[in-house]
């Protein structure tokens, strides 16, 4: 063929594209859906074959081409089964750069439904130019793609076939993506050639959300709406290679990346920063809170499944590991019964859900699957607490900061990570740490002349209380039975009030200030012994302090005092010789005020805090997770607290208030976050 009618080809199949988009841009199609179809590409002459993907390449295998059709590819799905709002996102989470397309039958039959036997017929791939002709709201494009048949020999023409598109996947004209060549089989591996193998293929981490290829999106339904529209099936003619007469066909595609943002809530905690009032009087304030920090734990980076996978619908944990049980490209189902509080869903299956057990132990049992910052104990290293763990994280957010994503701040692109009920572990979900500094209105102190403790205001820097802000430096505190201390005396002068046991007439007045200085060189080691250590509950103090003074003086038969015996200390000079708390049990050290929260992202919510349901703490494609924290409930985790990745997500104890928006991107919103 001339290059002159080869232009005047391609003249021609311009103008009925421009035609095409025209008319995509007139559907009435809601307004807040985004539709994606691309513009032309992969226009070829027999010139242009020489050099191609679909080349003969002198083996007579792949021949010329088989068959062209045109693609309009739309996003106007939704993943869940309620009808969340939906958003169009940023031109970088729609653009398309290319695509391949996938040309699938079930036997000839009718039935065009995509199932695990379906047998892969075609493949075509095409890059994508600059997208022209549409709009913010409804991006209408379009692609023409020469498809070659999978087996030599066999022709598309006369035939109907169903349709999955795959878009960014990456490659060129002369080299297409490995999915491509999978299914031509030219690569080393197993040939595709049956929707099983298809739906089984893995994108990997570094693929879903390439920085430059863009967001891998896929096929979701076969129809959309569901029951009433438009099938993604293609009937050729008897001329297929007539690109002139290229048959039509719309196809559903999902981004296989999920989103997590943050956004201030506009009546509550400005710039991050909460109040906390008492339970018993909602009027007192007792301390402040400022978010500094965020970032997403527990970001599966192990892969995810080309095509979305679901079990069958259950209505309790019943098992769903076997094929019969599972079907691709369907939608999800969610329902709750709030009378009896009964669930039905289906789970979404990501590849690892039936790998993760109770155990929480990836590196171990699973090694396959991964995360990037892990919320678990590595015992192979140092990070052996909420604080090394924090410090070793990647990607931290500083709060507040300014909004980047439609108003809120956007935390990470994660990948699917679903679950089993009976596996909704820490060590497995998604999930938000927050870094914070708390300030209480009030520690308690001790008085060294009478030993009594009282809660006194604090003043920070030199800033009363009740004009602090969230960038005011805060002040270290301990937490020992769930009340704030000024240092460690006040706590030992407060256990020796509550718990120390004294008694007879001559130690009826002994407390803290008996430990201390002179009075402790006095205190008499006869009525130590039967006075004191002997009760019980006295043996083990927070420090280690009592236990310390029995064993100094329990093989001294001369010494009458503590004031006797050299070497030994009194309360005072013994804490000084201590490290920190971190060494301490019962006591918790806030240094500066720093303090850790912890938040498990729901995908749905059966608002009860003590049953977990199926898929209530997932991660699920083409969603956004908003969080949105209206409050703040007490105090968070100390440093020194050791994180257990076998606990449940679901904690009655939460003390994050969150609104959570999950809308269709989807965005699913985590608000009323209670810290």
């Amino acid at each position: 063929m001339s290059k002159e009618i080869c232009r005047g080809r391609r003249r021609l199949l311009h103008t009925n594209i421009l035609t095409l988009i025209k008319q995509q841009n007139n559907m009435k199609l809601k307004s807040t859906l985004w539709a994606l179809a691309f513009a032309c590409a992969a226009v070829s002459c027999s010139d242009d074959l020489e050099n191609g993907p679909n080349v003969n390449n002198n083996n007579g295998e792949m021949g010329e081409a088989d068959a062209y059709l045109k693609v309009v590819v739309n996003s106007d799905i939704a993943t869940k089964a309620a009808d969340p709002a939906e958003e169009a996102g940023s031109h970088n989470e729609y653009e398309v750069k290319d695509v391949t397309i996938i040309l699938f039958n079930n036997g000839g039959n009718s039935d065009y439904d995509f199932k695990a036997d379906s047998q892969i017929k075609g493949v075509g791939f095409a890059q994508v130019g600059q997208m022209e002709g549409g709009n913010t709201d409804n991006h209408s494009f379009m692609a023409q793609i020469e498809v070659p048949v999978s087996d030599p020999g066999s022709t598309l023409a006369g035939n109907t076939y169903g349709v999955i598109a795959v878009t960014n996947l990456g490659g060129s004209k002369d080299a297409p993506n490995e999915l491509y060549k999978a299914i031509k089989d030219q690569t080393s591996g197993t040939k595709i050639t049956k929707g099983s193998e298809l739906a089984d293929y893995i994108i990997k981490y570094e693929q879903y959300n390439h920085q430059t290829n863009g967001f891998v999106m896929s096929t979701h339904a076969m129809q959309w709406p569901k029951d009433s529209g438009e099938k993604s099936e293609v009937t050729f003619d008897e001329n297929p290679t007539d690109e002139n007469h290229a048959p039509t066909v719309n196809v559903y595609v999902e981004r296989l990346a999920a989103k997590i943002r943050i956004k201030k809530d506009p009546d509550k905690g400005e710039n991050f920063f909460y109040t906390i009032a008492s339970q018993e009087d909602p009027d007192n304030t007792i301390a402040k809170v400022a978010l500094q920090q965020a970032t997403i734990v527990n970001q599966l980076n192990s892969g995810s499944y080309l095509l979305k996978r679901v079990s069958k619908t259950i209505t309790d944990n019943e098992d769903v590991t076997g094929a019969d049980k599972q079907t691709y490209l369907d939608q999800e189902v969610w329902n709750i019964n709030d009378v009896l509080n009964v669930v039905t869903a289906n789970y979404v299956i990501d590849p690892w859900f039936f790998k993760k057990n109770a155990n929480a132990n990836m590196s171990e049992e699973n090694p396959m699957l991964s995360y990037s910052n892990p919320y678990r104990v590595d015992e192979q290293s140092s990070m052996n607490n909420i604080g090394t763990i924090w410090d070793s994280y990647s990607n931290k957010t500083s709060l507040p900061s300014e909004a980047n994503d439609n108003g809120a701040i956007r935390l990470a692109y994660v990948m699917e990570n679903t679950t089993k009920v009976g596996t909704s572990l820490q060590g497995y979900a998604t999930g938000a740490v927050f870094k914070a500094t708390y300030y209480p209105a009030q520690m308690s102190e001790v008085d060294k002349t009478n030993g009594s403790v009282t809660p006194k205001p604090v003043t920070y820097s030199g800033t009363d209380f009740n004009n602090i802000n969230n960038t005011t430096t805060g002040e270290t505190f301990y937490r020992y039975e769930g009340k704030i201390f000024k240092d460690y005396d006040a706590i030992f002068a407060y256990y020796l009030n509550e718990h120390g046991h004294f008694e007879g007439e001559e130690l009826a007045s002994c407390n803290y200030t008996d430990f201390i200085g002179e009075d402790f060189k006095q205190l008499a080691i006869a009525d130590f012994h039967e006075h004191f250590y002997t009760d019980e509950e006295a043996k083990h103090d927070p420090f280690g302090y009592l236990d310390y003074l029995h064993k100094a003086s329990e093989n001294n038969e001369i010494a009458k005092t503590f004031g006797d015996i050299t070497g030994v200390n009194d309360f005072t000079t013994f804490m000084a010789s201590k490290p920190d708390a971190t060494t301490y049990n019962d006591v918790d050290e806030f240094k500066n005020g720093e303090c850790y929260y912890t938040y498990w992202i729901k995908h749905q919510d059966n608002k009860n805090s003590h049953l977990i349901a199926p898929m209530e703490y997932s991660i699920v494609r083409n969603n956004i997770y908003e969080l949105q924290i209206s409050g703040v409930s007490g105090l968070g985790f100390a440093r020194s607290m050791v994180p257990d990745p076998q606990d449940p997500t679901e904690d009655s104890n939460q003390l994050l208030n969150v609104v959570l928006h999950v809308k269709n991107w989807v965005v699913r919103s985590n608000s009323d976050i209670i810290l």
